[in-house]
């Protein structure tokens, strides 16, 4: 895979999860669980906190792989895959109450 392949399906996921997490702010309790231990969450932020978290992450991963080696930017995208899959799961159960 081309790094501009690579580097285009970064963006679309940076997109994707600021987006998704815009569109969910207004349905989140106030405070969003952001840490999972024994099946209850333990750690919290505000969610307009959360609203900026992941897309800023995804946003660096995207940024640092395309300035970095050759060899990484494949991981870059596993990394942000991952990322945007653990969003959406914190979403979904913050959702579904819970925190």
């Amino acid at each position: 895979m081309s790094i501009d392949k690579v580097d285009k399906i970064n963006k679309i996921i940076v997109g994707i999860v600021l987006l998704s997490n815009i569109a969910a702010v207004f349905f989140l309790p106030d405070k969003v669980g952001i840490h999972m231990s024994r099946g209850h969450f333990d750690s919290y932020v505000s969610k307009y906190i959360f609203l900026f978290l992941t897309p800023a992450v995804t946003l660096i991963i995207t940024l640092y792989t395309k300035m970095s080696e050759k060899g990484i930017y494949i991981k870059g995208l596993f990394a942000n895959i991952i990322i945007f899959v653990v969003n959406f799961l914190f979403i979904y159960l913050n959702l579904r109450g819970m925190a």
